[in-house]
């Protein structure tokens, strides 16, 4: 017997998309599923779609709530899962039909606690292949000696959808306890997805594009950033947290380079967009914790050179005070 696989569908102001992305759900090759639809209090017609769905199909079930983020959305979901396997997809994305079997398949046959795919970017024309240097038979043990390698090169990639708590299939045991973190606004789904890896006795990934991630402009990515201080450093101490977990020279630089990233972020941020509070946001961002790690030698860690060179163009400014 299949076993049951919750899918969470976190859902804000995404009515253009929506049907796409809930279809391509219903039409899953494995079966054994229930659909969650968390209307986080959206403003155009997207609750009333999930309603309409909802009496189609018994395996759609969906919440309504008070808009509170996708994070505050997720963790609704995870309080109604009722599978013994969860996965995550966002409201405005879609799968393909054996998105489901497949991970599951490669799950099970591994005896992985979490299973993982290719995915690729889809700007309502075309798909953008996602390069990803990973083997087909990709298969890495928590206290093996080769995880800190794969842990720091998936952390790294630039092409990574690491951020994002989708294209992966957990299984629920390793999520007891865990939740979203509601205060961290953006990338707010990497401290989970971070914890439950290292929940997890066993990764596996799929070397298939079965997740299509949809790029759209006007997002939170493409706007300024209210608060975004105090999201950062909420980002910061939860990734210490779980960096400490590893005592290992590696990790220690890559978190170093990431929290200087962070800081990067937060005052291109600023700059960028120049709001009425402008000036005393940067100071803010000079007294937070993130600022000892604004460093010309961990910015010249950072992948690319393109960023690299991001990184000295706002370290100038800031340590000049020209800004």
């Amino acid at each position: 017997m299949e076993k049951l696989v919750s899918i969470i569908i976190p859902i804000y102001n995404v009515e253009k998309y929506l049907s796409e992305c809930i279809e391509s759900v219903l039409k899953q090759t494995y079966q054994n599923i229930e659909i969650l639809l968390i209307d986080d209090g959206s403003h155009d017609n997207s609750g009333k779609i999930c309603d309409e769905y909802a009496k189609k199909d018994s395996r759609v079930r969906v919440m309504h709530k008070e808009n509170g983020g996708v994070s505050s959305a997720r963790n609704v979901g995870l309080k109604q899962a009722n599978g013994e396997y969860i996965t995550f997809v966002d409201g405005d994305d879609f799968i393909a039909e054996s998105y489901i079997e497949e991970l599951y398949k490669t799950l099970e046959n591994a005896n992985a606690d979490l299973s993982f795919c290719k995915y690729n970017h889809y700007n309502g024309l075309e798909f953008q292949e996602i390069y990803e240097n990973f083997p087909a038979d990709l298969l890495v043990e928590r206290t093996s000696e080769t995880f800190i390698d794969f842990f720091c090169r998936f952390f790294t990639n630039k092409n990574n959808f690491f951020g994002s708590s989708c294209r992966a299939l957990y299984k629920k045991s390793i999520l007891q306890n865990l939740s979203f973190n509601e205060n961290v606004k953006i990338s707010e789904d990497l401290l989970f997805l971070l914890q439950a890896i290292f929940n997890a006795k066993k990764l596996a990934f799929l070397d298939k594009t079965l997740y299509h991630y949809r790029v759209a402009q006007g997002s939170a990515c493409h706007s300024y950033k209210k608060d975004y201080v105090k999201s950062q450093e909420e980002l910061y101490n939860g990734l210490k947290y779980i960096f400490n977990q590893i005592e290992n020279q590696k990790t220690i630089k890559l978190f170093n380079t990431y929290s200087a990233l962070l800081c990067y972020y937060l005052f291109s941020n600023e700059i960028k967009y120049r709001e009425k509070e402008w000036k005393h946001n940067i100071q803010e961002i000079r007294d937070c914790k993130l600022y000892e790690y604004f460093k010309l030698k961990n910015g010249l860690k950072i992948q690319t050179v393109k960023s690299q060179i991001k990184f000295l163009i706002v370290w100038v400014l800031v340590k000049l005070r020209l800004v």
